[in-house]
């Protein structure tokens, strides 16, 4: 027993020994704190992210699209710009020359300033789409974003610098950064100061900011003075017709289904600036090609109201030039006020009224008709046109137009009922976000589901037919993305109006979207989008599993892959804020 009883004392003494060290260990080191452990837990699951996008990115160098592949690499470096820069960059780098237009080395070059605009084709708008969404990620640093635009000045030439300033304007724009968005619209417009796209946007900033706006059509005035304009190439008309909106700030509308709203116009700064430069430039055109002052008379006298107002000492200088423009024979009245404003009237009156007398009213007067909202002339006008098909088109887009005017009166069923008329998908997709909108402003959740419905079945039998060109405008000009299936596209856009306000309704729709995707006749080949992945972002915000099954229902892989990376987008977002979170108490 004494024995038994000894050995257990030892082992029980040779234990302590052995214990003792690793509880000396265990005393000395600090204690996690709940702080740490987090930080810790956000790390690792930002590892975990990076590794699911290293392998997404693995399988986009097996897409046989070069757009797929492009396209799928900038979403994956949205998702992993926070966290791998360097790694982000370098994919960005390799979608944006994927998406650039094949040519042969320094063949943008061949394209001067005041050259006729391209005309893009489908393929041209898709590769535009994807540089465009490159560049939208890449804009959060300005030495890459430059970068980028060298990419494709050296590929467009400056053209291609012109465009490339202007969607990063833009983008900056939308962002609410005024001051970079004015630094891309100098820069695009110091590239080419004939092409409208960067000048154009000086009108969106003028909401903003009216006096910046002021500033840069100064300066993009006398961009234009150290440029030589000519007819050959068209560069005076252009200039001459973005100078006019400019100046005239009428109306802008920034999104196609919404709404106009009223510009304040320039100060008398820049209205001085510019009938100074248009006379200048006018005296200047005729000297190169006589004759020219006859040919844009009209123009001229355009400017004789406003000089009176604000530059009365050019009216010497704006007489001579006026005594040239007149043919033989032509009167020398001078326009008012008053007969400009009837002369517009006068004109638009004589096309409708001609239109009425002939066979074949000229499209370009039904567009007219519509956009001035006379629905009634346009109707009339419309039923003399020979071309069912044109015709059913047509009255397709007057139903439209006519049903967002009710609505922005408040009349929701009156323009419900010319909604369920339509049948283009063009007219569809322009309306129904519109009327679903306003009757989730108002609360009214059965209007909401009701018009859901309705909008689901007519799109469903929908005619894909593109709108009908006016006349002079080539067909290529509305030619769409073949990548992109209309009906699907609005089924996604839908669902992403409805989100907000029924999430459950909208992840119904996007079951029923990923159904119909699968059973799309496309070529997985070719690696077609189909329709906006960005739905798969939205969701993933208020459950990322139920998003994460219907991404994975997608058969098509190209699909699969850029449905993941938005729902990883989604995940980055929420990890980079637990990551800037403060430590509490700090």
């Amino acid at each position: 027993m004494k024995v038994d009883l000894l050995l257990r004392q030892l082992g029980a003494f040779i234990l302590i020994i052995f214990i003792m060290p690793l509880g000396f260990a265990q005393a000395t080191k600090a204690p996690l704190t709940k702080q740490d452990s987090n930080r810790e837990d956000v790390a690792a699951e930002i590892a975990s992210l990076l590794t699911d996008l290293q392998s997404l990115e693995r399988e986009t160098a097996k897409f046989n699209d070069p757009l797929a592949e492009a396209l799928a690499k900038a979403e994956i470096a949205d998702a992993a710009w926070q966290f791998d820069r360097a790694w982000a960059k370098k994919l960005l780098r390799a979608a944006y020359e994927l998406a650039l237009p094949k040519t042969e080395q320094g063949a943008g070059q061949d394209r001067p300033a005041g050259s006729i605009p391209p005309m893009p084709n489908a393929a041209d708008s898709a590769r535009q789409r994807v540089r465009r969404r490159v560049l939208e990620i890449a804009r959060r640093d300005k030495d890459f974003t430059s970068e980028l635009i060298q990419l494709e000045q050296k590929s467009l030439g400056v053209y291609g610098k012109h465009y490339a300033s202007a969607i990063i304007a833009d983008q900056a724009l939308m962002a609410g950064d005024t001051k970079a968005a004015a630094d891309y619209i100098i820069q695009g417009i110091e590239a080419d100061p004939t092409q409208g796209t960067a000048p154009y946007l000086i009108n969106g900033l003028a909401l903003r900011d009216r006096r910046l706006a002021d500033d840069l059509i100064l300066r993009y005035i006398d961009e234009l003075r150290r440029f030589p304009l000519s007819s050959g190439n068209q560069s005076d008309v252009r200039t001459f017709y973005i100078l006019s909106g400019l100046v005239r700030p009428y109306l802008f509308n920034p999104a196609a289904n919404s709404e106009p709203v009223r510009i304040d116009p320039p100060g008398p700064e820049v209205m001085r600036a510019y009938i100074g430069y248009m006379l200048e430039t006018l005296s200047m055109l005729e000297q190169k090609e006589p004759g020219y002052l006859q040919m844009r008379r009209r123009i001229l006298l355009s400017l004789w109201v406003p000089l009176q107002q604000y530059a009365p000492d050019l009216v010497t200088a704006f007489l001579n030039l006026e005594s040239h423009s007149r043919r033989p024979g032509e009167p020398s009245s001078l326009p008012t006020a008053a007969s400009l404003e009837e002369e517009r009237r006068s004109s638009y009156e004589r096309r409708i009224k001609d239109g009425l007398n002939g066979d074949q009213p000229a499209v370009a007067t039904i567009y007219s008709a519509i956009s001035r909202g006379d629905f009634d002339k346009a109707r009339k006008l419309i039923d003399k046109l020979s071309d069912e098909s044109k015709k059913k088109q047509l009255s397709d887009t007057v139903n439209a137009e006519e049903a967002i005017s009710l609505a922005a009166q408040g009349k929701v069923y009156e323009a419900e009922t010319l909604a369920g008329k339509l049948n283009s998908v063009a007219s569809i997709t322009r309306v129904y976000p519109t009327l679903i909108s306003k009757c989730f402003a108002k609360k009214d959740q059965l209007c909401a589901n009701t018009l859901v419905s309705q909008a689901l079945r007519q799109i469903k039998t929908s005619d894909l037919s593109p709108p009908v060109s006016p006349e002079g405008i080539p067909a290529s000009a509305v030619v769409s993305d073949q990548r992109v299936d209309p009906v699907l596209s609005f089924i996604a856009k839908l669902a992403l109006e409805v989100f907000p306000y029924n999430a459950d309704l909208a992840f119904d729709m996007v079951n029923e979207l990923v159904s119909a995707t699968n059973a799309h006749p496309i070529d997985a080949e070719q690696g077609q989008t189909v329709f906006d992945m960005n739905i798969f972002k939205q969701l993933a915000r208020k459950d990322e599993f139920r998003t994460e099954q219907a991404a994975y229902s997608l058969r098509n892989r190209v699909q699969q892959v850029l449905a993941l990376t938005a729902i990883y987008q989604s995940k980055a977002e929420r990890l980079s804020q637990k990551q800037a979170q403060p430590a509490k108490g700090s």
